[in-house]
C-alpha cells in the first residue's frame, strides 16, 4: 500500500483533466454500445464472407471466388486476419460482437492517443493545449469507428506504436509483434509502419535521440518490424499492393477522392460546435502553424517533422487519410504550443477565463450529442442493404449468376454464395478492375453495353439500384428479363428463358419499381387505376420482406387514404422498427392515430416525426399538431402550432383556414379569426356545400357572441 500511496502523491496530472477525459471516454464507450451496426457501405459483409471461407476452407483465398468475371481475378487478400477475426466474433455473438469489439477498439485508441498526448507534459505546454490537441484527434477519429472494418486496427497499432517511440523505448520488443500483426491484419497500410519506423530511425541513429540510453534496443526493434511485414501468407506479393493506382477508383469512391482546397478551407459551426470537418481544418492549420513555429525556434524534431510532411501528403492523396494525419501530427503537437504561456491566462478576467472554459468543455459533450443522435434500429440497421432482394433469391433458392451493381456486392455475396455467383463487389483496384467497374456501370444505362454483357454471361438475375430510373428503358429492348420483386434500394429481374416457372409467379403487373423512387404520396395512389391490384403486389413484398420501407409506406398511406386507420397501424411502425431515425414511419402513425381520435398519442408521434423532419417539413407537423391539440380543447397551444403551420399565403386548404380562425376565435382574437372567415366564406366555399356553410355559420355565430378581443 505505501508504494501505491506514493504513486498516487507523484501523479504528475491535475485529476480535473483526468476526470474529464475519462468522462469523455466513458460516453464514447457507452454510446458505441448502444449504437447499432450501420451499412454506410457493404465492406463488413465481404468481410465476414471472407472469414468465413478462410475457416470454412483452412486456406486464405487467392482469387475471386464468389464471382462469376470470366477469367476470375487474382486477389492479395491483405486483410485475412481481420476477416477471420470478425467472422469468428459474429459466429459467437452475432452483431452484439462486433458492436463489442468496435466499442473496445474505439475506446483503447482514444484512450491511447489521450495518454500519448499527456504522458510526460513538457513543462512550458499548457494543459488547455494538450487536452485541445488530444480530445481534437479523438473527434476526427471518432466517426471512423462507427464501422467495423480492417482500418481499426490500423489506427490502433498508429498510435501504439507512437507510444513505444516516443515515450516506452524500452518496450521496443513489441513492435516486430504489431508489425506482424499490422500486416495481417490490414497489410496495405504497412507503409505507415514503415514511416513511423523511419522517422525514428533517422532520430536515433543521427538525431537529437542518437545518444539515448535505449538505442540499441530501438533499432534492433525497428529492424525486426520492417521485416516482419513479410510474415504473412502473401510474402512479398503485399509490398506492391499499396502501390497499386487507385487514380480511377477516386472518381467513385469518395472516400479516396483527393483532398481540394476548398475541403481544407470549409468551416461550419452549429450551436457554438464545430463541425468534424470544421474540427479537423482547424487541426490542420493549426499543426501547420506549430510547425513553423518550432522551426523558427530551431527546436523542431526531425522524427516529428518527418511524420508531418508524410501526413500531409497522405491528405492530398485521399481524403480518408485525414484520419492517419490526425495521428501522425501528434508528436510535434504535444512537444510545442503556440498559446501564451500561464501569465497571460492569469491576466484574463475572471469572468472571460470562466466562460472560455465553460464553453470549451460543453463542445464535445454537445458534439458527442450531434453525433451520436437520432439512433437507427438497433443491433444492426438493413437501410442501405438490399434485404428484400437476398430474402427473395434464398427463398426461390434456384441459384445461377447474379448480375449486381458493385455497390451492394459485398451483402450480397454473403447472403447468397454459394448457390448465387455474383458480378462482383467493391474490391476495387485490389481485386477487380476500374474496367469492370465502368463495364457494369454503363450496363445499366447504355443498351449496347447490357446486350453485349447478357450475351457474355448469360446471367439468371439482375439487380439494378432503384434510383437507376433509365434502366426501366433500357431493359425494354430484352424482353426475357421481367421484374419480379424490389426492395428500398434494388430492383431485381429475372430471367424468363432460365426461370419461367419463378416469372409466372412473381411478375409485377401493375406496379413499377422505377416509379416509386421519391415519389410515394397521395398522388401516386391517385394515379393508380387498379389500386386493388396495386396494393395486392405491395402486400406480397411484406410476405417475403416485411420491412421493406416502400412498401410499408404506400400501404399505410393507402389504408390512411381509405379510412382503415387501425389497419394502417402495423404498416406505420413496421416502418418505424425498420428506420426509427426517420420521420415518415411517426408520420403515418400519427396520421392514423389522429384519424382514430387518439389525438394525445398522435400528438406525441408527430412531435418525433417534428424532431426527425427538415425545417420545410416541420411547418406540416406543426398544422397536424395544431388540429389535434384544438380537438382536446387545448387553444391556446393550438393558436400557437397553427400560427406556424397554417400560412394564409401559401394556398392553404380551407380546412387549414378553419381550424386556424376558430382557434384564434378561441383565444380572443375575434378580428383575426373574422377576417379569414369570411375570406373563407366568400372566396373559398362553394354555396352549394351545406356542411362548410353550416360550419361557417355557427363560428360567426360565436364571433356576434363574442363581445371583444383583439
Amino acid at each position: 500500500m505505501g508504494r501505491i500511496t506514493r504513486r498516487v502523491l507523484q501523479w504528475p496530472w491535475p485529476p480535473f483533466p483526468v476526470a474529464y477525459a475519462a468522462c469523455l471516454l466513458l460516453i464514447v464507450f457507452i454510446e458505441l454500445l448502444r449504437w447499432p451496426i450501420i451499412s454506410f457501405d457493404t465492406d463488413l459483409w465481404y468481410h465476414l464472407m471472407g472469414g468465413r471461407y478462410i475457416l470454412t476452407h483452412l486456406r486464405v483465398p487467392q482469387e475471386s471466388f464468389f464471382s462469376f468475371i470470366s477469367p476470375p481475378r487474382p486477389w492479395v487478400d491483405y486483410y485475412w486476419l481481420f476477416q477471420a477475426a470478425v467472422f469468428q466474433v459474429f459466429s459467437r455473438w452475432g452483431f452484439y460482437g462486433l458492436i463489442l469489439l468496435r466499442a473496445l477498439l474505439c475506446v483503447a485508441t482514444l484512450g491511447m492517443v489521450l495518454w500519448f498526448v499527456f504522458h510526460r507534459r513538457v513543462r512550458t505546454i499548457p494543459w488547455p493545449w494538450l487536452a485541445a490537441v488530444g480530445i481534437s484527434a479523438c473527434a476526427i477519429l471518432l466517426p471512423r469507428h462507427l464501422q467495423v472494418r480492417p482500418h481499426l486496427f490500423s489506427y490502433c497499432f498508429i498510435i501504439l506504436v507512437l507510444s513505444v517511440l516516443e515515450h516506452r523505448p524500452r518496450w521496443s520488443w513489441l513492435l516486430p509483434i504489431v508489425g506482424v500483426c499490422w500486416a495481417n491484419f490490414h497489410g496495405i497500410t504497412y507503409p505507415i509502419l514503415y514511416l513511423l519506423c523511419g522517422a525514428y530511425a533517422i532520430e536515433y541513429l543521427w538525431g537529437s535521440r542518437r545518444k539515448h540510453p535505449d538505442r540499441t534496443r530501438v533499432i534492433a526493434g525497428i529492424a525486426l518490424s520492417i521485416a516482419s511485414v513479410l510474415a504473412t501468407p502473401h510474402g512479398w506479393r503485399l509490398l506492391r499492393i499499396p502501390f497499386v493506382s487507385t487514380a480511377g477508383a477516386s472518381e467513385y469512391i469518395m472516400e479516396l477522392a483527393p483532398t481540394t482546397l476548398g475541403d481544407v478551407l470549409e468551416l461550419r459551426i452549429v450551436w457554438l460546435t464545430p463541425t468534424i470537418p470544421t474540427i479537423f481544418n482547424i487541426y490542420l492549420a493549426v499543426a501547420l502553424t506549430t510547425c513553423g513555429v518550432a522551426l523558427w525556434r530551431r527546436k523542431a524534431s526531425l522524427s516529428h517533422m518527418i511524420l508531418l510532411v508524410a501526413g500531409c501528403a497522405l491528405i492530398f492523396k485521399g481524403r480518408r487519410f485525414s484520419h492517419e494525419f490526425a495521428l501522425l501530427a501528434l508528436p510535434l503537437l504535444r512537444a510545442h504550443s503556440i498559446l501564451p504561456g500561464e501569465g497571460f491566462r492569469r491576466q484574463l478576467p475572471r469572468v472571460v477565463y470562466l466562460t472560455g472554459l465553460f464553453v470549451a468543455l460543453l463542445m464535445p459533450l454537445q458534439l458527442l450529442a450531434f453525433f451520436f443522435g437520432d439512433r437507427p434500429a438497433f443491433p444492426v440497421s438493413y437501410r442501405n442493404l438490399p434485404q428484400g432482394v437476398a430474402a427473395f433469391l434464398q427463398q426461390v433458392n434456384v441459384g445461377g449468376r447474379l448480375l449486381n451493381h458493385p455497390n451492394q456486392g459485398g451483402y450480397y455475396q454473403w447472403m447468397l454464395w454459394p448457390r448465387y455467383h455474383i458480378f462482383m463487389d467493391m474490391e476495387i483496384p485490389f481485386m477487380f478492375q476500374d474496367s469492370d467497374m465502368r463495364l457494369v456501370a454503363d450496363a445499366f444505362t447504355k443498351e449496347q453495353t447490357l446486350g453485349r454483357l447478357l450475351g457474355r454471361y448469360d446471367p439468371s438475375f439482375i439487380a439494378v439500384p432503384i434510383q437507376s430510373v433509365a434502366f426501366a428503358d433500357v431493359i425494354k429492348s430484352y424482353p426475357d428479363f421481367v421484374p419480379v420483386f424490389f426492395d428500398d434500394l434494388e430492383a431485381l429481374y429475372a430471367n424468363r428463358r432460365h426461370h419461367p416457372d419463378l416469372v409466372e409467379r412473381f411478375e409485377f403487373k401493375i406496379v413499377k419499381p422505377f416509379a416509386l423512387v421519391d415519389k410515394v404520396s397521395k398522388d401516386l395512389l391517385k394515379e393508380q387505376t387498379d389500386r386493388a391490384g396495386f396494393l395486392q403486389e405491395m402486400l406480397r413484398i411484406l410476405e417475403i420482406h416485411p420491412t421493406c420501407g416502400i412498401a410499408n409506406h404506400v400501404v399505410a398511406l393507402a389504408y390512411n387514404e381509405d379510412g382503415a386507420y387501425g389497419r394502417a397501424l402495423p404498416f406505420a411502425r413496421a416502418l418505424i422498427a425498420r428506420s426509427p431515425e426517420v420521420p415518415a414511419g411517426y408520420r403515418l402513425e400519427a396520421d392514423a392515430l389522429k384519424g382514430l381520435k387518439a389525438y394525445d398519442k398522435a400528438i406525441a408521434s408527430y412531435r418525433q416525426a417534428m424532431t426527425r423532419s427538415s425545417p420545410d417539413a416541420r411547418v406540416a407537423v406543426s398544422r397536424e399538431i395544431g388540429v389535434c391539440l384544438f380537438e382536446l380543447g387545448r387553444y391556446r397551444q393550438a393558436y400557437q402550432y397553427l400560427r406556424r403551420g397554417v400560412s394564409v399565403f401559401a394556398e392553404p386548404s380551407e380546412e387549414d383556414l378553419y381550424y386556424l380562425a376558430a382557434a384564434a376565435l378561441r383565444v380572443g382574437r375575434r378580428r383575426e379569426a373574422e377576417d379569414i372567415f369570411t375570406y373563407v366564406s366568400e372566396y373559398r366555399v362553394n354555396p352549394a356545400d351545406r356542411v362548410w356553410i353550416d360550419r361557417l355559420e355557427r363560428e360567426f355565430s360565436a364571433l356576434k357572441r363574442q363581445g371583444g378581443g383583439t
